[in-house]
């Protein structure tokens, strides 16, 4: 019962985190962070590569120096700038497959 629990709150953490909202924690996030603080990881501007990898507790990555606290009204562009613009859930759910024919053709090889 317990790992049911668990895999639920580790799901709706990831949910939350991962969410498209501009919360904060002020000066709490560096002890649990926030969308804001792990938006910060999925930036695609230079300061912010290797920063905030801390899921939950970001004092980790206080301790060993990839912290970044956003600064006030922060919220950077994420993802990689190579990649299309995602305007619809169909269009996220379905990005994936032709990347992932592509890869499974190129394990292949030439067809003969």
């Amino acid at each position: 019962m317990h790992s049911g629990f668990t895999a639920f709150a580790l799901t709706g953490w990831s949910a939350f985190i991962h969410a498209n909202i501009r919360i904060s924690f002020g000066k709490a996030s560096v002890v649990v962070g926030g969308p804001q603080v792990h938006r910060i990881h999925h930036s695609n501007l230079a300061e912010h590569f290797d920063r905030n990898f801390a899921a939950f507790f970001p004092f980790y990555d206080a301790i060993f120096g990839t912290y970044y606290p956003p600064r006030r009204g922060e919220y950077p562009s994420t993802g990689i700038p190579s990649d299309p613009e995602i305007s619809s859930i169909r269009e996220g759910f379905l990005m994936p497959f032709p990347i992932w024919a592509a890869l499974l053709k190129a394990q292949r090889g030439p067809a003969v």
